[in-house]
């Protein structure tokens, strides 16, 4: 029985997906019956997953802060969770959870049964960096990760850029992120995506921060209305960068034409949404995504590890060649002036929807767990 075998601490300073995907996973090993504790940061939390939080077992979460750069306080941080480590009973795996939580899991090593990491995109892919960046931020990673027992990438080709800083091939396994999706009923979904709002309703689901390029969404929107087609927005998310966005609206005419959500569930817009514009400059494989996949949301996105592993194989064309608001807005308008082909593009999204499931991705993990447990 997993009761029987070692106890798993998530370790996670970070926020959006990967507090999500620690949340998933927490229930899915509860529910087969493993001890599971959470440490998390408190200061990054949005209110939707705080909300989840307290619904669980408070006596399994414990707070840590932690600053998500470097930081003098990491030192409280690193002390607290090793006493939390040293105090939990019998054998103890760990398995942080993005960069900070990566950094200070790796200082841990010796403290527990065994160790995981899962980066949720690592720095490095980001394809704006610099030469000279690229080449630091593969050494500092490199340099937290090769000790973990295990690193699980989400995409696949998340997994090559572990291998090319470094990281051993035993370790390494790709183990993609999951939606919960069996309260879906995919017919009324497609049905429900029949029509088309009047006016087209473009979405953005994000934290509005740089990685996620959140301002090439507004100038996306700006081109599909300059090219005569009656638009509005969603934009679900909040972040430093809403009063550039705002400026930026301002200034190309479309400010009146947003609808700012705030960091809502993302689920309880998307049926107004007609089409996801993914802008972001680097991902893993960003549950926004999937979200969409599952809601049928037909998606125009830059390239991008998570949108090559999601849309590549089945939806090549909804991805841009470059990160161009023209060349978005192209592809935006490309699936509405075609019905059979938006039609079409429904039933693939439904497919991609029921293969990224929960309960696989906690199936895989778990089965990680217990390798290490047994060796």
């Amino acid at each position: 029985m997993a009761t029987e075998r070692a106890g798993i601490v998530l370790l996670a300073e970070a926020a959006g997906g990967v507090m999500r995907h620690v949340i998933d996973l927490y229930r899915g090993l509860r529910a087969r019956g493993w001890k599971v504790n959470m440490v998390l940061s408190p200061s990054r939390i949005e209110s939707r997953y705080q909300d989840e939080l307290k619904e669980l077992d408070q006596s399994d979460i414990r707070y840590v802060p932690m600053r998500r750069g470097p930081h003098a306080s990491d030192l409280k941080a690193f002390s607290e969770i090793a006493d939390i480590l040293k105090n939990q009973p019998g054998e103890t795996i760990l398995h942080a959870h993005s960069t900070k939580a990566g950094m200070i899991g790796a200082l841990m090593h010796s403290r527990v049964r065994a160790s995981v990491f899962t980066p949720h995109a690592y720095r490095g892919v980001d394809p704006t960096s610099s030469k000279f960046s690229k080449a630091f931020l593969k050494l500092v990673e490199r340099t937290y990760s090769k000790d973990y027992d295990r690193i699980l990438a989400v995409a696949p080709a998340e997994m090559e850029y572990a291998k090319t800083i470094g990281i051993r091939q035993e370790a390494l396994r790709c183990i993609p992120n999951g939606l919960d999706t069996s309260h879906i009923d995919f017919s009324k979904v497609l049905q429900r995506r029949g029509k088309v709002h009047d006016p087209l309703c473009l979405g953005f689901v994000g934290r509005l921060v740089y990685q996620k390029n959140p301002l090439l969404f507004i100038e996306v929107l700006a081109e599909v209305v300059r090219r005569g087609r009656a638009a509005r927005a969603i934009i679900v998310g909040d972040g430093p960068m809403k009063a550039e966005m705002l400026q930026t609206a301002e200034e190309l005419g479309v400010a009146s034409l947003i609808d700012w959500k705030g960091g809502i569930p993302a689920t309880e817009s998307l049926p107004e949404m007609d089409v996801m514009v993914h802008t972001s400059v680097y991902e893993a494989l960003p549950y926004s995504l999937i979200e969409a996949c599952a809601d049928l949301l037909p998606i125009a996105a830059t390239s991008n590890y998570g949108s090559e592993a999601i849309l590549r194989s089945r939806l090549p064309n909804n991805i841009a060649s470059s990160p161009e608001a023209a060349e978005l807005a192209t592809i935006v308008l490309s699936i509405f002036e075609n019905e059979s082909v938006r039609l079409e593009q429904l039933k693939t999204l439904e497919e991609i929807g029921r293969e990224y499931s929960t309960d696989t991705m906690v199936s895989r993990i778990e089965a990680e767990y217990c390798a290490l447990a047994s060796a």
